[in-house]
């Protein structure tokens, strides 16, 4: 899947632009956004309102797991619609994979992914807390493990499992698809500016 790097000092027009000719253009409804300093929420927020109201697609966060689980919440804040833990080793201790089962709480079924290294074991973990194994690797018989297995076939809808190919490279979507990805999008983006609103009172209330 695309990934968008986006410095601190790139502008706003530029990122949009990025994002028409390698996203767009290639017919893709589906990004990793990484920022340079994702702990600017007015940052993140302004450049992911600038692309939602361009573009009908799943927004997906490219981040390591927070230190603190309350960072979850306010990335979901930022309009982004699911979170991909990139972190650099592909294997989770206790407290990292109840980090990441939390996100499952506050993102939609099928929009929470984590790193994986070509390991059975950590890919069934993750399976069964309900988040997504991403392969680094183009390994077959792993991918056919995965998304043949009955809690993947669980966590993602009919639907998402054509709208996220986050193991095919190329997806032709109609019309029908379209309009049933804007419905699914609206949704999660409703429930977005209700966090957003608890989010910004939690701050009021701490004096941030």
């Amino acid at each position: 899947m695309k990934t968008i790097y986006i410095p601190n000092t790139c502008p706003r027009e530029e990122t949009i632009q990025t994002v028409e000719s390698e996203v767009v253009k290639q017919y893709y409804k589906f990004v990793f956004l990484e920022f340079e300093n994702q702990d600017n929420h007015n940052i993140c927020r302004d450049i992911i309102e600038d692309i939602k109201s361009y573009y009908d697609m799943f927004l997906i966060l490219k981040t390591s797991i927070p230190k603190d689980i309350k960072k979850v919440e306010e990335y979901f804040s930022y309009g982004i619609h699911g979170i991909y833990f990139n972190q650099e080793k592909g294997h989770y201790t206790k407290d990292e994979v109840e980090k990441m089962v939390y996100a499952t709480k506050i993102f939609p079924s099928g929009l929470v992914f984590a790193k994986v290294e070509e390991d059975k074991e950590t890919i069934d973990v993750l399976l069964n807390h309900k988040i997504i194994p991403k392969l680094e690797t183009n390994n077959a018989q792993l991918i056919e493990y995965i998304t043949q297995s009955k809690q993947y076939k669980k966590i993602y809808s009919k639907e998402l499992i054509r709208f996220i190919p986050i193991y095919k490279d190329e997806v032709i979507y109609n019309l029908a698809d379209k309009i049933k990805i804007k419905m699914i999008l609206e949704s999660i983006n409703l429930r977005q500016k209700l966090m957003v609103k608890k989010v910004e009172e939690s701050f009021n209330s701490s004096g941030l």
